[in-house]
Protein backbone atom coordinates (compact mmCIF):
# COMPACT_ATOMS: atom_id res chain seq x y z
CA UNK A 1 0.00 0.00 0.00
CA UNK A 2 2.80 2.43 0.93
CA UNK A 3 4.62 1.59 -2.29
CA UNK A 4 1.48 2.30 -4.31
CA UNK A 5 1.00 5.65 -2.53
CA UNK A 6 4.65 6.56 -3.09
CA UNK A 7 4.37 5.73 -6.79
CA UNK A 8 1.14 7.74 -7.07
CA UNK A 9 2.75 10.70 -5.29
CA UNK A 10 5.82 10.55 -7.54
CA UNK A 11 3.59 10.33 -10.62
CA UNK A 12 1.64 13.37 -9.47
CA UNK A 13 4.87 15.30 -8.86
CA UNK A 14 6.14 14.32 -12.32
CA UNK A 15 2.87 15.35 -13.99
CA UNK A 16 2.85 18.67 -12.13
CA UNK A 17 6.47 19.33 -13.07
CA UNK A 18 5.74 18.51 -16.72
CA UNK A 19 2.72 20.84 -16.74
CA UNK A 20 4.75 23.59 -15.07
CA UNK A 21 7.55 23.17 -17.62
CA UNK A 22 5.05 23.33 -20.48
CA UNK A 23 3.49 26.51 -19.03
CA UNK A 24 6.92 28.10 -18.59
CA UNK A 25 7.78 27.19 -22.16
CA UNK A 26 4.53 28.70 -23.47
CA UNK A 27 4.63 31.57 -21.04
CA UNK A 28 1.74 33.71 -19.92
CA UNK A 29 3.34 36.75 -21.61
CA UNK A 30 4.73 37.63 -25.02
CA UNK A 31 6.83 40.11 -26.94
CA UNK A 32 6.57 40.74 -30.65
CA UNK A 33 9.37 42.40 -32.53
CA UNK A 34 7.65 44.12 -35.44
CA UNK A 35 8.29 46.17 -38.56
CA UNK A 36 5.83 48.22 -40.56
CA UNK A 37 5.95 50.23 -43.74
CA UNK A 38 5.82 54.01 -43.81
CA UNK A 39 8.22 56.89 -44.08
CA UNK A 40 11.45 56.34 -45.96
CA UNK A 41 12.45 52.87 -44.69
CA UNK A 42 9.59 51.86 -42.42
CA UNK A 43 9.68 51.48 -38.66
CA UNK A 44 10.66 48.81 -36.12
CA UNK A 45 8.96 48.59 -32.73
CA UNK A 46 7.77 46.07 -30.16
CA UNK A 47 4.44 45.08 -28.74
CA UNK A 48 4.12 43.08 -25.55
CA UNK A 49 1.58 41.94 -22.97
CA UNK A 50 -0.27 39.00 -21.45
CA UNK A 51 -1.56 35.91 -23.25
CA UNK A 52 -4.76 33.97 -22.64
CA UNK A 53 -4.79 30.18 -22.35
CA UNK A 54 -5.02 29.82 -26.15
CA UNK A 55 -1.97 32.04 -26.71
CA UNK A 56 -3.92 35.11 -27.87
CA UNK A 57 -2.94 38.55 -26.57
CA UNK A 58 -5.10 39.81 -23.70
CA UNK A 59 -3.50 43.23 -23.94
CA UNK A 60 -0.99 44.99 -26.15
CA UNK A 61 1.53 47.62 -25.16
CA UNK A 62 3.55 49.31 -27.89
CA UNK A 63 7.03 50.82 -27.69
CA UNK A 64 9.31 52.27 -30.32
CA UNK A 65 12.08 54.84 -30.53
CA UNK A 66 10.80 58.07 -32.06
CA UNK A 67 12.54 61.40 -32.52
CA UNK A 68 10.78 64.28 -30.83
CA UNK A 69 8.00 65.71 -33.03
CA UNK A 70 9.54 69.17 -33.42
CA UNK A 71 12.50 67.61 -35.27
CA UNK A 72 10.45 65.62 -37.77
CA UNK A 73 10.69 68.08 -40.69
CA UNK A 74 14.44 68.53 -40.25
CA UNK A 75 14.98 64.78 -40.06
CA UNK A 76 13.02 64.14 -43.24
CA UNK A 77 15.20 66.59 -45.17
CA UNK A 78 18.60 66.22 -43.46
CA UNK A 79 18.15 62.59 -42.32
CA UNK A 80 21.57 61.07 -41.69
CA UNK A 81 23.23 64.43 -41.06
CA UNK A 82 21.61 65.21 -37.72
CA UNK A 83 20.74 63.61 -34.42
CA UNK A 84 17.62 64.49 -32.45
CA UNK A 85 16.26 63.99 -28.93
CA UNK A 86 14.05 60.91 -28.82
CA UNK A 87 11.58 59.07 -26.60
CA UNK A 88 10.21 55.57 -26.22
CA UNK A 89 6.54 55.76 -27.19
CA UNK A 90 4.08 54.59 -29.81
CA UNK A 91 2.25 56.22 -32.67
CA UNK A 92 -1.15 55.51 -34.13
CA UNK A 93 0.55 54.01 -37.21
CA UNK A 94 1.93 51.23 -34.99
CA UNK A 95 -1.60 50.13 -34.12
CA UNK A 96 -3.33 50.53 -37.50
CA UNK A 97 -0.66 49.71 -40.11
CA UNK A 98 -0.37 45.95 -40.63
CA UNK A 99 3.13 44.75 -39.73
CA UNK A 100 5.44 43.79 -42.59
CA UNK A 101 7.38 41.42 -40.31
CA UNK A 102 6.62 39.89 -36.90
CA UNK A 103 8.74 37.76 -34.59
CA UNK A 104 6.87 36.58 -31.48
CA UNK A 105 8.46 35.06 -28.39
CA UNK A 106 6.68 33.89 -25.30
CA UNK A 107 7.98 35.12 -21.97
CA UNK A 108 7.67 33.81 -18.45
CA UNK A 109 6.88 36.16 -15.57
CA UNK A 110 10.55 36.83 -14.81
CA UNK A 111 11.38 37.68 -18.43
CA UNK A 112 8.32 39.94 -18.63
CA UNK A 113 9.31 41.79 -15.45
CA UNK A 114 12.81 42.22 -16.87
CA UNK A 115 11.31 43.65 -20.08
CA UNK A 116 9.16 46.14 -18.16
CA UNK A 117 12.13 47.21 -16.04
CA UNK A 118 14.34 47.61 -19.13
CA UNK A 119 11.71 49.78 -20.87
CA UNK A 120 11.22 51.84 -17.70
CA UNK A 121 14.97 52.51 -17.56
CA UNK A 122 15.09 53.44 -21.24
CA UNK A 123 12.13 55.79 -20.89
CA UNK A 124 13.91 57.64 -18.08
CA UNK A 125 17.17 58.03 -20.08
CA UNK A 126 17.94 60.96 -22.35
CA UNK A 127 17.83 59.23 -25.71
CA UNK A 128 18.94 60.35 -29.15
CA UNK A 129 17.68 59.24 -32.55
CA UNK A 130 19.88 59.12 -35.62
CA UNK A 131 18.98 57.46 -38.91
CA UNK A 132 22.31 55.62 -39.14
CA UNK A 133 23.74 55.39 -35.62
CA UNK A 134 20.73 55.00 -33.32
CA UNK A 135 17.44 54.29 -35.06
CA UNK A 136 14.34 52.26 -34.30
CA UNK A 137 16.23 49.10 -35.33
CA UNK A 138 18.83 49.83 -32.65
CA UNK A 139 16.10 50.21 -30.03
CA UNK A 140 14.50 46.88 -30.97
CA UNK A 141 17.97 45.30 -30.96
CA UNK A 142 18.69 46.62 -27.45
CA UNK A 143 15.43 45.10 -26.19
CA UNK A 144 16.19 41.78 -27.93
CA UNK A 145 19.75 41.71 -26.54
CA UNK A 146 18.43 42.32 -23.03
CA UNK A 147 16.13 39.31 -23.55
CA UNK A 148 19.17 37.19 -24.42
CA UNK A 149 18.73 37.11 -28.20
CA UNK A 150 21.37 37.35 -30.90
CA UNK A 151 20.87 40.57 -32.81
CA UNK A 152 21.72 41.42 -36.41
CA UNK A 153 23.35 44.63 -37.60
CA UNK A 154 20.84 47.43 -37.28
CA UNK A 155 21.53 48.96 -40.68
CA UNK A 156 18.93 48.37 -43.34
CA UNK A 157 15.18 48.24 -43.48
CA UNK A 158 13.17 47.37 -40.36
CA UNK A 159 11.51 44.48 -42.22
CA UNK A 160 14.89 42.95 -43.03
CA UNK A 161 16.06 43.56 -39.46
CA UNK A 162 13.07 41.71 -37.90
CA UNK A 163 13.27 38.83 -40.38
CA UNK A 164 17.01 38.45 -39.69
CA UNK A 165 16.38 38.60 -35.92
CA UNK A 166 13.94 35.68 -36.33
CA UNK A 167 16.39 33.73 -38.52
CA UNK A 168 19.20 34.15 -35.97
CA UNK A 169 17.11 33.06 -32.99
CA UNK A 170 14.60 30.56 -34.38
CA UNK A 171 11.36 29.53 -32.72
Amino acid sequence: MRAALAIAALSLVALTAAADAQERQRGPYYIEYRARTGGVLGHAYITYGRLDGAGRPLDQHYAGLYPDDEYEDALMTLGPLISAPAHIRSERKDWVTPPSAVYRRTLDAQQYARLEYFLHRMRSDKLRWHLVFHSCNDFVGEVARDQGLIIPLAWGSPTHFINTLRALNGR
